[in-house]
């Protein structure tokens, strides 16, 4: 919650997608998605530009938020999977949130072969995972060869708006502990 309450207030002009949202929303309550939330699957999404209907592949979906996100702002149709959440529990949340028509979870892992044809994917979007797998050895050229030609590849991550000083992290990050507390090899754009 200390690393949520951190983050900056959202301008409602500036994340039209994200009109209507609480601030809980935008970010994640802390138990469905990364720091970040749909604040960064809002960003993401317009460099996807998806056309509805358009195949979009979600690479390390998590809880599945993402997913709905792109099928319900974007139009798009979705697969998606997490290594660390199964399809069936995602499925679960699919059909309870009128999601199961347009978003198809499956058991897949980003490190091996998946179970599609090339140019398949009109997108592949990867937000706030590529970390966990894209340092294997030809990870990216395996998924890359699911996407159309003139598709795109979307990948996102939580970063720092500027570095921090010598390697010190803002009191708040070091408090911070959990699996996914992974604020040290946090960097910014630059």
């Amino acid at each position: 919650d200390a690393v949520r309450d951190s983050f900056r207030r959202l301008d409602p002009a500036a994340y039209p997608e994200l009109v209507g949202l609480s601030r809980n929303d935008a970010y994640g309550h802390g138990d469905t998605m990364a720091p970040g939330g749909l604040y960064l699957a809002a960003i993401m999404s317009r460099s996807l530009d998806p056309e509805p209907g358009q195949l979009v592949l979600d690479i390390g979906c998590g809880r599945g938020d993402s997913s709905i996100y792109l099928a319900e702002q974007c139009g798009a149709q979705v697969a998606c999977f997490d290594l660390w959440v199964g399809a069936s529990w995602l499925g679960r949340k699919m059909k309870r949130r009128a999601r199961d028509r347009d978003v198809l979870p499956m058991d897949l892992d980003a490190r091996e072969p998946l179970p599609f044809p090339d140019d398949y994917f009109d997108a592949q979007f990867c937000m706030q995972s590529l970390h966990s797998f894209g340092t294997t050895a030809g990870v990216l050229r395996s998924l890359l060869r699911h996407l159309k030609p003139g598709g795109r590849f979307v990948v996102g991550g939580t970063c720092f708006d500027e570095e921090p000083e010598a390697g010190r992290l803002p009191a708040v990050f070091t408090r911070t502990q959990g699996w996914d507390a992974e604020y040290n090899s946090y960097h910014s754009p630059g």
